[in-house]
């Protein structure tokens, strides 16, 4: 609850019921009041409210009820002294108004803006009393008498919640509303502060830029954007100059993001000029030398600009490609390389060591010098992934021609041992029958064995020409089986061979492209991207999904080299040649970016 009103210095009349009057009051935002019609929805139970007056559809703070003016240059200078309003949402409270058939739910605030514009009007207009202590609270509906005790002990969960209202309304006795913002408007193209004349300051070194331009979109999207690209309208940069005045400088080490919390300066002017927004101020140059002497180092080669900082932003679609920006306060701004800047076009200049600003720094910026930097850039970066994989290919081919020769020399091994082998074969062949020739008459002798077989007879009864015949046959099997097994072996080295040929040759095909891309894909330091060196498919086009998704690949998507890299580190592939075999497939397909 509130203190009660001081003593009125207008005429005051009782309270005529049936006579309108006019009401200044807050009222809530969208979201703010969507939140208390909910809330009051939730808790109140249907079977209270009461039958004509119902829950509240347009939650408001009354501030007076019962002028009697209809005149808004009245009301005027007494509600924009102050700035505008805060209200805290505190507990509820119950109202049963007299000779009346409800009582009342509402949430008390807690507002000494809305308590101080009270005491401003009933102190200055002719006025009705209706209460003769002023409670600021906030409607949640109306119930039947005597169930508003039900009530008494709710929670909402609305209780501390912090509303802003940086207009109020104005309702005339003609039902006539009038949005008054409590913020001074902006009535000036250029506003700022005076600071008193120091010469030689040693901690107040001077600085103008422009800060961003007006209904033009950003160039890129600005951080807290959510990746869209945004557009200040001028109205918005008018209503807003205002708050820019006092606020914080910030840069970060590297010039290449906010830095919020590191203030190295204020703003002390700002003013519209045609589409920009230009602004001057001060660097602390005492506490921040390091950082001051970079910020004028980059500046005479006017590589620098800015990047404002918002609060209480109004979007007019959320969902739209480019913010379009209808409403905001200036909470601050960044010192940014005009690289990393969402208008490419902002400036900053810095007082050089002689007194002057920096020449380098006019805000005429040569647009087509950043976008082909920018291209400069994108090629020293794709051109440090070529030699990467031309490095990794000279590796992976060395490593192939080292193995090449490790094969040959076991080529040659398997072939002696086959010559010996055969040597063996005939050997004993020979030793079996007590003559070479015997050699060619092996299937007799298996013949013989088997007819044996067949007869039933035993080992025992065999001759002992016919016994040294069986262990040659045992012999016989051993070396048989052990040739197929190098034969095997063989075959398999032979097929290694062949594979290993296949790689070299690819691999010379892959470092060919490269050397053809570094000497060829550029033309005045850009890539030639018509130039697609032709390369072997590892896949088939069928299975290539199959391909990619064993190392984490999608086969829709596409990839920066980093996004590769770690993938493919991700996936426990470690060996150069087999990296650059991905990559160049990924490349082939048309996924690496």
């Amino acid at each position: 609850m509130t203190d009660e009103t001081p003593p009125s210095a207008g005429p005051t009349e009782a309270l005529d019921a049936s006579h309108p009057y006019s009401t200044v009051q807050l009222v809530l935002d969208d979201a703010a009041a969507q939140a208390v019609r909910q809330a009051a929805a939730t808790c109140i139970a249907p079977d209270d409210v009461h039958p004509g007056e119902g829950l509240e559809t347009c939650p408001h703070i009354t501030v007076l009820y019962g002028l009697q003016t209809d005149a808004v240059a009245d009301v005027l200078p007494l509600l924009q002294r102050g700035g505008a309003v805060e209200a805290v949402i505190q507990g509820i409270a119950i109202f049963s108004p007299e000779g009346k058939d409800y009582d009342v739910v509402v949430h008390r605030i807690a507002s000494p803006g809305a308590v101080e514009m009270h005491a401003a009007l009933v102190a200055a207009l002719p006025h009705v009393s209706t209460h003769p202590v002023y409670r600021p609270h906030l409607t949640l509906g109306y119930v039947g008498r005597g169930c508003g005790a039900t009530y008494a002990d709710l929670t909402t969960g609305l209780e501390g919640m912090v509303l802003q209202f940086p207009t109020v309304e104005f309702n005339s006795r003609g039902d006539v509303a009038t949005t008054i913002p409590l913020l001074m408007a902006v009535t000036m193209d250029a506003m700022g502060v005076e600071l008193p004349t120091v010469l030689d300051h040693p901690n107040r070194l001077p600085f103008e830029g422009i800060l961003t331009r007006v209904d033009t979109p950003s160039d890129i999207p600005p951080a807290g954007s959510k990746g869209h690209r945004v557009c200040l309208a001028r109205a918005a940069a008018e209503e807003g100059l205002a708050s820019l005045i006092g606020m914080g400088v910030d840069a970060h080490p590297f010039l290449t993001q906010h830095a919020p919390r590191v203030k190295i300066g204020v703003f002390t002017e700002g003013w519209l000029d045609g589409d920009a927004v230009r602004v001057r101020g001060i660097l602390y140059a005492r506490d921040f030398p390091a950082e001051v002497a970079e910020i004028q180092r980059l500046a005479r080669q006017g590589l620098l600009g800015m990047s404002f900082e918002l609060a209480g932003a109004e979007i007019v679609d959320p969902a739209a490609l480019i913010w379009q920006i209808r409403r905001c306060t200036f909470t601050g701004a960044a010192i940014l390389q005009r690289a990393h800047a969402a208008y490419r076009s902002t400036a900053l200049a810095a007082q050089g060591e002689g007194g002057g600003m920096d020449d380098a720094t006019d805000t005429t910026v040569d647009t087509t010098l950043v976008a082909n930097m920018d291209t400069m850039m994108q090629s020293m970066r794709q051109m440090a992934g070529m030699l990467e994989g031309y490095q990794a290919c000279h590796a992976a081919m060395q490593g192939c021609v080292n193995m090449r020769g490790e094969l040959d020399s076991l080529a040659e091994a398997l072939e002696h041992l086959v010559r010996m082998h055969n040597a063996l074969h005939d050997s004993g062949m020979a030793g079996a029958t007590g003559d070479p020739t015997v050699a060619a008459t092996g299937d007799t002798m298996a013949g013989e064995d088997t007819q044996t077989a067949a007869t039933g007879s035993s080992s025992l009864d065999r001759s002992p020409g016919q016994a040294g015949a069986g262990a040659s046959d045992e012999r016989l099997a051993r070396i048989e089986a052990g040739m197929a097994d190098i034969q095997a072996a063989v075959k398999l080295l032979t097929d290694e061979q062949a594979t290993m040929k296949g790689l070299l040759t690819d691999q010379a095909g892959a470092r060919s492209d490269l050397v053809t891309d570094g000497a060829h894909g550029t033309n005045g330091g850009r890539l030639n991207a018509g130039h697609q060196p032709q390369r072997r498919t590892l896949v088939a086009s069928g299975d290539y999904p199959r391909f990619v998704a064993k190392y984490g690949f999608e086969a829709s998507k596409d990839y920066s080299e980093l996004e590769i890299d770690t993938l493919l580190r991700n996936a426990g592939v470690t060996d150069p040649s087999q990296r650059l075999a991905v990559k160049l497939e990924l490349e082939r397909q048309g996924q690496m970016r």
